[in-house]
């Protein structure tokens, strides 16, 4: 009896521990806090990051795409028409949750709201073109708007140098002038104004691809040597394409015998889950002929 009073004690004992550990894994599991409600939550950041991200690309690709056509931001009209004709896109409205079937005239509204049919999440979009709620909740945008502020500043700077030397070679050029502008007056500087010795012999060449010039149609082209040619960069432009192929630094070989001036790739790439992209200059090649 002794023996079988210890077992019962202790079968009971046991039966009150497991209870205890089960209490403790349900509310582990189940709780405010529990596994479930993180994973929950962990889906959710997830689901609204993604929407998010395609987003922000689609409003990115609408700027690339006017910058590279008018060298321009898109105004918030022209970005809620861009929407308006995206597939992925449910509606694009005024005024939060009242989804328009129409395009929207934005007038003097300073932010338009959208939402992608896959996803739960309403997108206020605002004047900057930048994310200002998602489902009402405010994003603070003060970083992207430091950063922004700075790079146009480090653009503004850079502009100011480039029309300060150009005046200087005697080309009358303004910062506020547009990058086209400024690249018009390059030209007539090299073609007509203190380095008369260059000459152009390739224009609008893309460093996408190798590129051979042949400059043999030139008298005195064998006393040339790689050093004489000079590579002004235009501008930049991209395609929604990766080429997987990251080259800094152009290659720059001449053959002398025949005339032939061989560029090498220039090119970047991104290529993520959201966001695939190439990038290249377009640039003007010329020679220094001291003929």
């Amino acid at each position: 009896m002794k023996n079988k009073g210890i077992t019962l004690i202790s079968l009971v004992i046991t039966i009150i521990i497991l209870i205890i550990l089960a209490s403790v894994a349900i509310y582990l599991s189940l709780g405010n806090n529990g596994i479930f409600i993180r994973a929950k939550q962990a889906k959710e950041e997830t689901n609204k990051q993604e929407a998010t991200d395609i987003i922000n690309l689609k409003i990115t690709t609408a700027q690339m795409n006017k910058y590279a056509e008018k060298q321009e931001m898109p105004t918030l009209q022209e970005l809620a028409d861009t929407l308006y004709e995206d597939n992925e896109i449910q509606y694009v409205a005024l005024e939060s949750k009242i989804a328009d079937k129409e395009k929207v005239i934005v007038g003097e509204k300073t932010s338009i709201f959208t939402k992608l049919n896959n996803y739960p999440y309403e997108f206020e979009i605002n004047s900057s073109l930048q994310l200002a709620s998602i489902n009402g909740i405010k994003i603070a945008n003060q970083n992207n708007d430091e950063e922004l502020k700075k790079l146009q500043n480090e653009f503004d700077n850079y502009k100011k140098a480039i029309a300060e030397s150009l005046t200087k070679n005697g080309v009358e050029t303004a910062k506020e002038d547009s990058i086209e502008t400024m690249t018009q007056n390059i030209d007539k500087i090299f073609l007509a104004g203190v380095h008369s010795k260059f000459i152009k012999v390739a224009t609008d060449v893309s460093s996408r691809y190798v590129q051979n010039i042949d400059v043999s149609n030139m008298t005195n082209y064998k006393e040339f040597n790689v050093d004489d040619f000079v590579i002004v960069n235009k501008s930049m432009t991209w395609t929604s394409v990766s080429d997987k192929e990251e080259i800094r630094v152009m290659t720059k070989t001449y053959d002398q015998e025949n005339g032939i001036l061989t560029l090498g790739k220039q090119k970047s790439y991104t290529n993520t889950q959201y966001s695939v992209w190439t990038f290249w200059n377009i640039y003007d090649v010329y020679v220094f002929d001291e003929q």
